[in-house]
C-alpha cells in the first residue's frame, strides 16, 4: 500500500498524548481506501510535517456525543 494522505491532529487525552489520523491508502491497481488509521509500519519513509499551535489542545469525553471531542 501506498500512502496518498494523512491528516489529523494531535492532542492530549486525560494528560496523554493522543493522535487522532485519518488516511487514504493506495494500492497497485490504484484504488484508494480511506478511514481512521489506528496503527502502521513503513518500509522506506514517511514524510510528516506538523504546524503547531500556542496553547494546549485537548480532548475530553462529551457524553451528549458519546466521543471525545477537541477542546481549545
Amino acid at each position: 500500500m501506498e500512502l496518498v494522505s494523512l491528516l489529523g491532529n494531535m492532542a492530549r487525552l486525560e494528560g496523554d498524548p493522543v493522535a487522532h489520523c485519518h488516511v487514504v491508502l493506495g494500492d497497485r491497481e490504484f484504488r484508494t481506501f480511506g478511514g481512521h488509521l489506528f496503527e502502521a509500519t513503513t518500509s522506506v519513509t514517511v514524510e510528516i510535517f506538523m504546524r503547531v499551535f500556542e496553547g494546549e489542545v485537548s480532548r475530553r469525553f462529551d457524553a451528549n456525543y458519546g466521543a471525545n471531542l477537541l477542546t481549545i
